[in-house]
Formats: structure tokens, sequence, C-alpha cells
């Protein structure tokens, strides 16, 4: 639902008022999502995840055929404009304001270079999966060091989890404008390998490289399909 790649972040920002409701379709979740960008430096978005490979308790026979479902919400802050010699910087608080099963942060930089978008970043909490890179921020202060683990009750907020863990990770790729109208070429490197999932899940990783495209054949609708973690299909 927020605003970036195929699943890492970018600074990139919607028109001021934009509103935007959408379905996500990755193997094993299923999202719907509402985006709304209240103001010209903050984004906004509400997201219903059903988790396909969870059952909605520990008891089977409590459960039944639902599936578990999860709440959360992500605010993105602007925090710098790109001109012509900077990037464009933002911040976004991932499932910050939800029960935390996803939880993380983003420091995200984007640039554009004639047709190509180019966007990074650091990732802390769930982005950072699978990363040995230490948190630097660990020397600064205790808290920094670990993580809470574990869901919050919904609509909570927990200062003390951003951006805290042992590691931190690097994120990036890139978005290429093609000469067809609408038509979005999408590449990334997503360093999350998807083995520490909410409710103990892993899920299988191949490859930490996603490729996909986005096609806007009209201004009040957009679709994209790719492949993420080497073997998964992606649609949005």
């Amino acid at each position: 639902g927020g605003i970036g790649l195929l699943q890492t972040r970018s600074a990139r920002t919607r028109p001021d008022g934009h509103f935007e409701v959408g379905y996500t379709l990755v193997d094993p979740y299923k999202r719907y999502y509402i985006t709304l960008q209240g103001l010209p430096w903050l984004e906004g978005t509400f997201r219903y995840t059903e988790i396909r490979n969870q059952l909605y308790s520990p008891f089977a026979s409590f459960s039944g055929k639902q599936t578990f479902k999860d709440r959360g919400a992500d605010i993105t802050f602007r925090l710098h404009e790109e001109n012509k010699y900077f990037p464009a910087i933002a911040l976004t608080l991932q499932d910050g304001l939800g029960t935390g099963q996803y939880s993380g942060e983003y420091l995200s930089f984007s640039k554009r270079y004639y047709d190509f978008d180019f966007s990074g970043g650091i990732a802390w909490g769930y982005g950072a999966s699978g990363s040995s890179i230490k948190n630097p921020l660990a020397s600064l202060a205790e808290r920094f060091k670990t993580r809470a683990n574990g869901a919050r009750t919904g609509g909570d907020v927990s200062f003390e989890t951003y951006f805290a863990g042992e590691e931190i990770a690097f994120f990036g790729g890139f978005a290429y404008r093609t000469p067809i109208k609408g038509l979005v070429l999408k590449f990334e490197y997503d360093p999350n390998d998807f083995q520490n999932e909410p409710s103990n899940s892993t899920l299988e990783t191949s490859s930490h490289f996603n490729y996909g495209l986005n096609y806007r054949p009209f201004d009040w609708m957009e679709t994209s399909v790719g492949v993420e973690r080497g073997t998964n299909f992606h649609f949005d």
C-alpha cells in the first residue's frame, strides 16, 4: 500500500490529497489497503492482512477453516524534497500504529536520472531480518540493542521498539519508465530472508532480488505483477 518498488520503500510521495484503495497477493499473504496522502509531506496507510498459511488460533478445532488476520497502519514523513543535487528523503514507520507483527522503520532515499528513478535506504526491524550488519545506534543507548518480539494490542504505539534491534539492513533498486505510456519496470534488492515471519512462520526464499512491472492504463487505475523471493508471483 505504501509507495515504493515491490517490497522495499522509496522516498517518493503522491499528489497532495491522493486517495488509493488496493489489493495485493504474494503467497501466503493477501492484503487489502487504503492509502491517503494527507499532506504533501505525510502519507498514511491502513492494511488488513490475511495470512493464509496460519490458522486463526493455535487450536484447529476452534479455528476451523478460519485463517489468521492482522491489521496494521503505516505512516511516512517526507524529510527532504528532491532537488538538482540531493535526493528525496523519507522516514516510514511500518506497522508502527498496529499490532506490530510486521513492524519496521525505513529511512529511504530517491533520485531520478532521466527515465530511471533510483531508491535505497536503511531498514530496522522486519525489513532487516536475515541481515548481519550491526545496528550502529546500539552503541549510543541500551534500548537500541534489543527489539521486543510478539504482537501488541492493535492501536498501541510502542516507541521503545523504533530503530531498535541487533541488525540493520540496506535495500535498494530502481524503476525504469519505458517508452510505452504508463508502463514502468522495477528491480530491487530486498534483504529480508522471510525466515522469521509472524506466528513462527518461515517462507521459501531462493533470491533476494525481486522484479516486476507496473502499468497505469488510466489515471485512476494501476496494476502490478512481478516475481518475489525467487519463486513467488506478485499481483497488485
